[in-house]
């Protein structure tokens, strides 16, 4: 800052009021500017051989313009522009000071108008979703439950027809089943009492079925040259010795139940004389892709012990379940 001329009257002038003093005393080196005598005659602004600062300069210009003949006896009262000019002169901390705003509070402030632009776009975000369209409305009311849904007026005709297809594609569904899964077959005789009884009928399944000992298999027998329901007894392999001085049929050397047979077994000298071994025994090697089929009614049933062995191609499937009598509704086995 440049020092204070000779001629200044006012020592608290400052700043830029030093360099307009500065100026007009350099350039009106008889006038006295601040004084109380002031000349009449007129000044021209010019630019002295000293260094002014920036706002001198401006000031010089600003001058020069307002007054290109110079000044006459109405000499500016510079300590008062200077004054009036560091009145109106309000910094930003004078501000802040008279509002009790600290460098803290500021802080608080930005935070506070940060959050207030995160809830304005929550609030956005939040009418976004509560816009409904019309679309929506539809879906929900097709979404409602049957009971709260409107009812539909009650048609006859349509009922009648609803009824019918639903019958017709159960009785197709039914009759695929019983053609190429289940077949319902019925009990011809009494070969098999007590387990079965004559005019039972039975479900047969035949899929991918393989004959297994104690099984109650459907077959039709070219030997007997009918149907025929019997209970398996040894399957390919398999040693069956059938002794009916102990009433026991024995597979490979073990003794098999005899709770399902109906009577003491009578050997009735009808059967196959060539696997007789010793008196009332007999011994069946039971060959490949053939099974040995016995009645549960041991002595009124058509069997292995007098129509052979039966080939595991004439097996039509296995009985799995009665469905009639209903008084004897279940599974068999």
């Amino acid at each position: 800052m440049s020092e204070p001329n000779e001629k200044t009257t006012n020592e608290n002038i400052t700043g830029t009021g030093e360099d307009l003093e500065k100026l007009l005393n350099e350039n009106a080196p008889d006038a006295a500017f601040g004084a109380e005598e002031k000349s009449e005659d007129a000044w021209f602004f010019g630019v002295s051989g000293e260094e002014l600062t920036e706002e001198g300069k401006e000031l010089e210009d600003m001058l020069n313009e307002m007054y290109p003949d110079g000044m006459g006896a109405d000499v500016l009262d510079v300590e008062a522009l200077v004054d009036e000019a560091e009145a109106a002169e309000v910094s930003a901390e004078d501000i802040k000071k008279a509002a009790g705003i600290s460098d803290d509070s500021e802080e608080v402030i930005e935070k506070a108008e940060e959050a207030a632009e995160d809830v304005k776009e929550d609030i956005e975000k939040t009418a976004e979703v509560a816009e409904v369209s019309e679309e929506d409305i539809e879906k929900a009311k097709e979404a409602e439950p049957e009971d709260i849904k409107e009812k539909e007026p009650f048609n006859i005709g349509r009922e009648i027809l609803e009824w019918f297809e639903s019958l017709v594609f159960a009785l197709l569904v039914v009759q695929l089943v019983l053609t190429f899964v289940l077949r319902i077959v019925m009990v011809d005789g009494e070969s098999m009492t007590n387990t079965l009884q004559d005019g039972d009928r039975l479900i047969m399944t035949h899929i991918a079925y393989e004959p297994a000992r104690d099984d109650i298999v459907v077959l039709d027998s070219d030997a007997a040259n009918k149907v025929l329901i019997k209970r398996v007894i040894g399957i390919a392999g398999d040693k069956v010795v059938v002794d009916y001085n102990e009433n026991h049929v024995y597979v490979n050397d073990e003794q098999i139940s005899n709770e399902h047979i109906r009577d003491v077994m009578e050997d009735s000298f009808c059967y196959d004389p060539s696997y007789c071994v010793s008196n009332g025994v007999y011994e069946y090697e039971v060959p490949e892709n053939t099974v040995f089929v016995m009645g549960d009614n041991r002595n009124d049933s058509k069997d292995s012990r007098s129509i052979g062995f039966v080939d595991k191609s004439e097996i039509m499937g296995k009985a799995i379940f009665r469905v009639y009598p209903f008084n004897s509704l279940g599974r068999v086995d």
